[in-house]
């Protein structure tokens, strides 16, 4: 028998040396799915989503909060008023908050019409 026999998740975390970002990853995936329920079948069908930016992650659903709060603002994204959020990080990340907007928004909070966020297709599509 090979003398690398791993017998739980924790042994095979540490093995690879990936614990911390486990940990981190479940920790993201519980904090979303609490805040928005509706992610769930996204970051299900997307797991490396988070991961990918998981540095960042607090500051997109705090997007996704104001979206929800406030759906077609009617404002330049320089207007919108989210904490530690500016305008340069919206720009930076439209393609990820447009997944996650469309998957938390109601269908009557965006014009679904609109698939392409270039052009101004973000800001015409969530007002």
């Amino acid at each position: 028998m090979p003398s690398y026999l791993v017998v739980s998740q924790e042994q095979f975390l540490a093995y690879l040396g990936k614990k911390r970002e486990f940990l981190q990853h479940v920790s993201f995936i519980e904090e979303s799915f609490f805040q928005f329920q509706s992610l769930n079948p996204l970051l299900i069908k997307e797991p490396k989503l988070i991961m990918e930016y998981a540095e960042v992650w607090d500051r997109l659903l705090k997007v996704c909060h104001y979206f929800m709060a406030y759906p077609k603002p009617n404002l330049y994204i320089r207007e919108l008023e989210i904490e530690g959020v500016d305008s340069k990080f919206i720009e930076q990340h439209k393609g990820v908050l447009d997944k996650l907007l469309e998957t938390i928004l109601e269908p009557s909070f965006y014009n679904a019409e609109i698939t392409k966020i270039s052009n101004y297709g973000f800001e015409k599509k969530y007002g």
